[in-house]
């Protein structure tokens, strides 16, 4: 979100207000509309409300044309009168971020400030998005907590100062906070985050001074860390890792005999961007037997995928590729894992004939994540590592029948699902299960497999799935992690005590939807704040897990929640976690296919370029993940065309060549 602060005053000015000068000044109009490019604005301040120009504004806003960008206005609570609120819904406002000086009747009438509750209540009775921004005074930290659990599951911006709100004379100011108070306070509730949209340099605390914080909730601080020279606003700052990071400088917030006991952060991987397990390129020597064509997925040397429990066996997952590999039903892993279907795999792909193999809408055959340039030795045991190296070895050579095992098998053992989300025919169908043999199949497997995916259904609601896990000992399997692809309903605290040996990979928390209502409307399961809470329950899991894991939330792109992307950026932005994006499947759904609705893609291709502007500004790192979701919705548009036409004048089938 680009913020522009279009009025930096508030009237009257708040005592205690470190954000606006002494002599307010407003931004001409031009300066706002030199960025109606950008996916989201946030009109700042000061009170934006009062920016001269917003009426004209805002009637221009109105009668653009899509795509526009989203806008959010800044202004504390008292601002935000019914009228005030009333107006921008009509306008075409997104939402409000409310600034909040007090909680409560009668603190905020003793403050003369405005009481935030109705202002959020008349919002949302107007369908206008709310954030909101603690602003923290040292008599008003009491608001903190239960201001946090009222906006639960909004993300709450803390802005401390050590200016007393209640006092302009330093000898009645309240004492200055302390930073383990602080600490305690930003403990208690997930959703509290420091920022620093307002000065980069102050209104919160450094690490190094909460170090509890640090190791328990350390994307507390994501918002505030900037690449810059390296921070000396303490001696101790050239001994800090993170210091060409931390922009803190504001001591005033610190007591003095705090200041003089930093922890310094030693580690200098980030917490959210630390490395699973270190990798190594694959030898030269195996890369020179490497033949023309380029195997751009190499899912057919690594990967078994028993995701239906009628045991059909494939090479990736079920609604991206053609065909069986073979059944789990009626052969044991390792005879399909060499029988017909996985040599003829193994065989298309060499060739790069993938539309024999692959439908248009894996989004894998865009970004190329899973190619063989890309494929890479991770460390581990000796067994571990030199099947991976036999692997790479009969790969490079396209051999159709391997002596390598398989790197990553998932299943999924039982349909059951607690939900029934519109996209998914788990939670109305038959139950189906896999035999329980399977179990005793798997063990052969767990001491060269990078990764066992378990999925469903719900996995977690499955009686076998839960016995593997309280059965796995991490000292036996060493190198195999345990991914899950859940909903995130049962990620409570019994279901993570029985994790505690199970070496987890990555939990994939699938969503699908940025808001409540939305949520509500697509997954039909458990309230979206519910999930959320558990998720933050699976953060807090990690920073005592015996080993880091990442956390995914997904989103299948369909017409029924592509407007919500940005909120769900928003909730993985704020937490530190990854993003997949994935095409809607419609096979046995005739009415969510959109793909034949030209407006229909076009709205899900708008909503999905809106997002990844959005990308772009705040998380790089996921614009790979948008693109190759959007090329997946566009690729199987035109794939639907030209079914409806003579074969003949079919597209190719070799998909690749066109989109790299």
């Amino acid at each position: 979100m680009l913020r522009i602060p279009v009025n930096t005053g508030c009237v009257p000015r708040c005592p205690g207000c470190f954000a606006c000068p002494a002599e307010p000044r407003e931004f001409a109009l031009d300066n706002v509309l030199a960025h109606l490019d950008a996916p989201e604005i946030l009109l700042g301040g000061g009170d934006s409300t009062r920016w001269r120009k917003l009426p004209e504004f805002l009637k221009g806003y109105r009668s653009m044309g899509d795509p526009k960008p989203r806008l959010w206005l800044e202004a504390p609570a008292k601002a935000f009168t019914p009228q005030v609120l009333s107006i921008l819904k009509t306008h075409g406002v997104t939402g409000i971020l409310i600034q909040i000086e007090g909680w409560g009747d009668a603190f905020c009438k003793a403050l003369g400030v405005g009481e935030p509750t109705r202002v959020i209540a008349n919002a949302e009775s107007l369908d206008l998005q709310i954030q909101a921004r603690l602003c923290i005074r040292p008599s008003t930290l009491k608001i903190v907590e239960p201001a946090a659990k009222a906006l639960l599951p909004k993300t709450v911006w803390v802005e401390f100062s050590a200016n007393d709100f209640a006092s302009k004379s330093p000898e009645t100011q309240s004492p200055i906070i302390s930073a383990q108070a602080l600490q305690k306070v930003m403990l208690k509730s997930a959703n509290l985050h420091f920022t620093a949209h307002r000065q980069s340099d102050r209104g919160y605390l450094p690490p190094c001074l909460m170090p509890d914080l640090w190791q328990s909730r350390p994307v507390a601080w994501r918002t505030t860390f900037r690449e810059h020279k390296p921070n000396t606003a303490l001696q101790e700052c050239g001994k800090c890792a993170i210091a060409s990071l931390c922009q803190w400088n504001d001591k005033t917030l610190a007591q003095a005999e705090e200041l003089k006991a930093p922890i310094p952060i030693t580690d200098p991987h980030l917490p959210w961007e630390k490395p699973r397990s270190t990798e190594q390129q694959v030898p030269e020597a195996i890369i020179k037997k490497r033949r023309d064509p380029e195997v751009i997925c190499v899912t057919p040397w690594t990967t078994m995928e028993i995701v239906d429990p009628d045991g059909r066996v494939r090479q990736c997952c079920s609604t991206w590729t053609k065909g069986d590999r073979g059944n789990a039903q009626k052969a044991l892993l390792s005879e399909v894992w060499n029988g017909e279907g996985y040599q003829f795999a193994r065989r298309v792909m060499a060739q790069k004939t993938v539309g024999d193999l692959c439908e248009p809408i894996c989004s894998r055959l865009y970004d190329h994540k899973f190619s063989e340039k890309a494929f890479r030795i991770q460390s581990g045991s000796n067994a571990f590592v030199q099947n991976q190296l036999l692997l790479a070895d009969e790969m490079a050579q396209k051999k159709e029948i391997i002596r390598a095992k398989p790197l990553k098998i998932a299943i999924c053992p039982s349909t059951y699902c607690n939900y029934n989300c519109i996209m998914c025919d788990h939670g109305r169908s038959p139950r189906r299960e896999l035999p329980e043999s399977i179990w005793g199949e798997l063990e052969g497997y767990l001491p060269t497999l990078s990764s066992l995916t378990l999925l469903g259904g719900e996995p977690l609601a499955n009686p076998l799935a839960m016995k593997f896990l309280r059965n796995f000992d991490v000292a036996k399997f060493p190198d195999c992690q345990v991914d899950l692809v859940t909903n995130g309903s049962l990620l409570t605290d019994s279901t993570l005590k029985h994790l505690k040996k199970v070496t987890l990979g990555d939990v994939t928390v699938s969503l699908n939807a940025g808001t409540p209502d939305v949520y509500e409307r697509v997954q039909r399961g458990i309230a979206l704040r519910e999930v959320i809470a558990n998720i933050d329950r699976l953060i807090e899991h990690r920073r005592s897990h015996h080993r880091y894991f990442g956390i995914t939330v997904s989103f299948v792109l369909q017409p029924a929640a592509s407007h919500t992307l940005i909120e769900f950026g928003e909730i993985a932005r704020t937490r530190g976690l990854r993003i997949r994006l994935m095409a809607l499947n419609p096979e046995n759904h005739e009415g969510l296919d959109f793909y034949e609705d030209n407006s229909l893609v076009a709205k899900v291709l708008s909503d999905t370029d809106r997002f990844l502007a959005y990308c772009k500004q705040v998380r790089p790192e996921w614009v790979s993940e948008v693109v190759a979701g959007r090329a997946a919705v566009l690729e199987e548009a035109a794939h639907r065309k030209t079914r409806q036409l003579p074969p003949e004048v079919k597209r190719l089938p070799i998909i690749m060549e066109r989109s790299q």
